[in-house]
């Protein structure tokens, strides 16, 4: 059985007076995907930034490899692994692209890898290698997405977490985007992914936490969760068999 890697016991986050996050509990094994899915503005990214420190509950806690972990600082949760890549790519658009691929290991723990995690990122995306003295303002939304995505996994992600990776993009480039995901899910990356499309949450993930209203309504695989006909209707699209 795979060890637990993250435990989240009742997470409560609130924004001034409001309460954003209530009760959160969800759990990521080593080597697993899990997809957090439901409605805009529910709360999942604000789940990401928790998780990586940027923000702080209110109460509850979160565990890494069964040391809670609220009162590290994000530096010091980056320096573990634990590793955000956030929506819409927020790269350095004059650097290169190996530049921007270098300061996801600016940490100790990645730098002394960074060798090794530079020819991992460069097996799962060729094109960027051969890109990688282009300035980044050059590329396409794709490749834009890919480099963010290589700069996560080069701060030696123990964790990545995703949050909407097809955010903006073409269908054809989702596609290739998606096809980048499971690749990295295969190679037994534990990974966290936020995305809008039920379909791919279904493909890429091997468990699904339903976020509505700041709370955690359905959890299961994605067949459990498809015998639930409000979800299939609501979230799915099909009713019935």
């Amino acid at each position: 059985m795979r060890s637990l890697l993250l435990e989240i016991q009742e997470l409560s986050v609130w924004y001034g007076e409001f309460e954003v996050l209530r009760n959160i509990s969800l759990e990521l094994r080593s080597g697993e995907s899990i997809g957090l899915f439901g409605p805009n503005g529910h709360g999942k990214t604000t789940i990401l930034k928790t998780i990586s420190g940027l923000l702080r509950p209110k109460g509850g806690n979160i565990f890494f490899k069964g040391k809670n972990i609220n009162g590290l600082s994000p530096r010091e949760r980056v320096e573990l692994g634990i590793i955000q890549v956030p929506q819409g790519h927020q790269l350095f658009p004059r650097m290169t692209v190996l530049e921007n691929l270098m300061l996801g290991a600016y940490v100790a723990t990645a730098w002394r890898k960074r060798k090794e995690n530079l020819e991992k990122v460069f097996s799962i995306f060729p094109e960027l290698e051969k890109k990688k003295q282009q300035a980044c303002s050059t590329l396409s939304g794709g490749e834009r997405q890919m480099v963010a995505i290589g700069r996560g996994l080069m701060g030696d992600a123990q964790i990545l977490m995703l949050d909407e990776p097809s955010t903006g993009l073409a269908p054809k480039v989702i596609e290739k985007v998606i096809e980048v995901v499971r690749k990295i899910r295969d190679l037994g990356q534990s990974l966290i992914l936020v995305e809008q499309n039920a379909e791919y949450v279904l493909d890429l993930t091997e468990r699904i936490y339903l976020i509505e209203s700041g709370e955690v309504v359905a959890k299961g695989v994605g067949q459990d969760l498809l015998s639930n006909d409000r979800i299939k209707e609501v979230y799915f699209g099909r009713v019935g068999g």
